[in-house]
């Protein structure tokens, strides 16, 4: 089984399925205080959403499939202001978790954005969890996802990490949007993705250091290098801890005095260092445990382990089912695979849309040869759960199954969709490498054989033409 990670799901013990694609975590200390607050270059004041049935459609998606990641990311990254404070310079209150707007919904369902401040202010200071979190909610609709519609629209390149990614910078800067789109789209390698990131920074000094090392992990959630479990892991506000020279390259002002840099680093220790820096910072609570203080935010912590929607997650019992998975694990790294898979389908008895364990299920298929059941954990993973957060591991899987059928052109599309999901392993690549090769040697001899038949069935067939025809078509075959 490949080593790789998922920006869903990170095992802790060994990597399980080609679902986990990333290391990594976020860090920080109160420098940010100052730079990660929600907001745009845009002037205060009142504005009306005025939603198209395009943009409904949108925003029902990216709720389901955005919200739970850029809940958690937020969670990490923003500092919390239980009371609303202006910043020097700045004419709205922060509040929460960076947010500088109130919301109200009017009877027609139409969203309305107020400036906060005055008795929108006050009216902040007064919410408590819940009603903030629904202001964050109505935040995301009104003004981050909105920019990523416009953002991502006509960008096929860009897959869900780098989505997510995008959120992490938009949801404090949204108007830098599009321009880091227009860069993650044409991005060819781990360090284009990245350095998308560098650009399009606050014109204030001030700023830019902290917002240069929120925009690395950003650059590293979007390269597949950090996961929604990471940041679950790691204190709250953590992300500015680190020290930039250890992130980055090329550390140097402009003519005008601002930070800027050549690349963002990406390497394993760089990530390790990272990961490790975040955690240090004791002085924090753990994101999850501040997440589990309501409903929403264990509803968004549900959905990243399990790909479950509220509705579905009720049941779930997390000790129990890190237990029964831990066990199927074990089985599977002791080669037991036929016993692995029998945990696996007893778990999946009491949890039927778990997109993660129908992964893991059909990567233990695979190893028992099993490869149509494989196949048919991956199609209810498209086409039932719809969790686009494991596609990357299930285009993976049905790639290996659909290999080992002899389908080498399926396959080949399966490896090429885990890929455009996020999943840039060099498992990944190989395998596309080697499909190819193997479609090739069939399409050659395929090629003999058509020609051979022509021969013994076609009289009109010139033999000169026939033994072209062999010749290019042994010499495709024997490659």
């Amino acid at each position: 089984m490949a080593k790789a990670r998922t920006k869903k799901q990170k095992l802790k013990k060994a990597v399980f399925t080609l679902a986990t694609l990333g290391l990594l975590g976020v860090v920080g200390t109160k420098i940010a205080q100052r730079i990660i607050r929600g907001r745009d270059d845009d002037k205060d004041g009142a504005k009306q959403e005025q939603p198209a049935t395009q943009q409904r459609d949108f925003m029902t998606m990216a709720m389901e499939e955005y919200y739970p990641e850029v809940f958690i990311a937020v969670e990490e990254l923003e500092t919390n202001r239980q009371t609303p404070k202006k910043q020097s310079g700045e004419s709205r209150y922060t509040y929460w978790n960076g947010l500088t707007w109130v919301y109200t919904v009017d009877k027609n369902g139409k969203i309305h954005q107020h400036a906060c401040t005055g008795t929108y202010k006050d009216q902040a200071a007064q919410m408590n969890r819940d009603q903030r979190e629904e202001q964050f909610r109505l935040h995301l609709r009104f003004e981050t996802f909105k920019r990523l519609q416009s953002a991502i629209n006509g960008k096929p390149n860009i897959n869900h990490n780098m989505i997510i990614g995008l959120c992490m910078a938009g949801y404090q800067l949204p108007g830098h949007m599009s321009d880091i789109a227009i860069r993650l789209n044409d991005a060819k390698n781990t360090q284009e993705i990245m350095d998308a990131f560098k650009y399009k920074l606050p014109s204030s000094s001030s700023w830019r250091e902290g917002t240069l090392k929120r925009r690395w992990w950003c650059g590293a959630y979007a390269a597949g290098l950090i996961t929604a479990e990471d940041l679950l892991s790691l204190p709250k506000d953590s992300f500015s801890k680190i020290s930039l020279s250890n992130v980055a390259t090329g550390i140097k002002t402009d003519k005008n005095g601002r930070l800027i840099i050549d690349h963002f680093k990406y390497d394993k220790a760089t990530v390790k260092y990272a990961l490790n820096t975040a955690r240090t910072n004791g002085t924090k609570e753990i994101v999850e445990n501040i997440m589990n203080d309501s409903q929403s935010g264990r509803d968004a912590i549900n959905f990243v382990r399990y790909g479950q929607t509220p509705s579905t997650t009720a049941s779930y019992d997390h000790e129990k089912w890190k237990k029964e998975y831990d066990a199927a694990v074990a089985e599977f790294q002791a080669g037991n695979f036929a016993d692995a898979a029998r945990k696996f389908e007893s778990m999946l008895k009491d949890y039927p849309n778990d997109a993660l364990l129908l992964n893991d299920l059909a990567t233990t298929y695979n190893q028992l040869g099993e490869y149509n059941k494989a196949l048919e954990c991956t199609t209810k993973i498209f086409t039932e759960i719809k969790n686009s957060s494991q596609y990357a591991a299930a285009y993976y899987n049905a790639g290996v199954a659909r290999e080992k059928l002899g389908q080498y052109k399926s396959a080949l599309a399966n490896y090429q969709q885990a890929q455009k999901h996020g999943n840039k392993s060099k498992a990944v690549s190989d395998a596309i490498a080697r499909v190819q090769s193997l479609a090739a040697k069939i399409s050659g001899k395929n090629k003999y054989l058509a020609a051979t038949k022509m021969l013994t069935t076609s009289p009109q067939v010139r033999p000169h033409k026939m033994q072209n025809m062999r010749t290019r078509g042994s010499r495709t075959y024997n490659a």
